[in-house]
């Protein structure tokens, strides 16, 4: 409920309409992950709400009530639960580069400080479990499609992927 409240005043911000708000918030709450939570208490669909929290969090403490801080910390959290997040950190840093030029410096490096000490503890864990700082540990799963071990050891960030799934996308049918 918490969330829901959050939703909508971050919709409301960006809209200006409280009824539309509402709806445009009930409408992600049932029909996101949240769902499936409820549904299929897995574990995968656990951690897309736990990013999903952690983001609609930061986009409130950036949007309706600016604390880049606590903006921050919670990006860092929604970082540290799937590493892919880290491409949100482009809508944070235009935004307060467009909407705060007076004040982008500071902000930015309010936010930016929590976000450095999740990637130390990203590094730190994935060096305390792996060995290694960049390992995230998808070399250790135990795969047995045999197209699937292949393409995981061209490298998870290869531009070798791209031909392919850009296929997969584009033109092949769903079987």
């Amino acid at each position: 409920f918490i969330l829901f409240i959050y939703l909508s005043k971050i919709f409301e911000k960006i809209n200006g309409r409280k009824l539309s708000s509402l709806v445009l918030s009930f409408a992600y709450i049932f029909s996101s992950a949240y769902i499936m939570v409820g549904s299929f208490p897995f574990s995968w669909y656990f951690a897309h709400v736990v990013v999903s929290t952690c983001l609609i969090l930061s986009v409130y403490f950036t949007l309706v009530k600016p604390r880049p801080l606590l903006s921050g910390l919670f990006f860092s959290f929604a970082f540290l639960t799937r590493i892919s997040v880290s491409l949100g950190v482009i809508f944070f840093l235009s935004y307060y580069f467009i909407f705060e030029k007076k004040i982008f410096i500071k902000r930015v490096v309010r936010f930016v400080i929590p976000v450095f000490f999740g990637i130390l503890i990203f590094f730190w864990y994935n060096y305390a479990r792996f060995g290694n700082i960049f390992e995230t540990g998808y070399k250790y799963q135990i795969m047995g499609i045999p197209e699937v071990v292949a393409s995981r050891d061209i490298g998870m960030w290869s531009l070798k992927h791209f031909p392919t799934n850009l296929y997969l996308f584009l033109l092949k049918t769903p079987i």
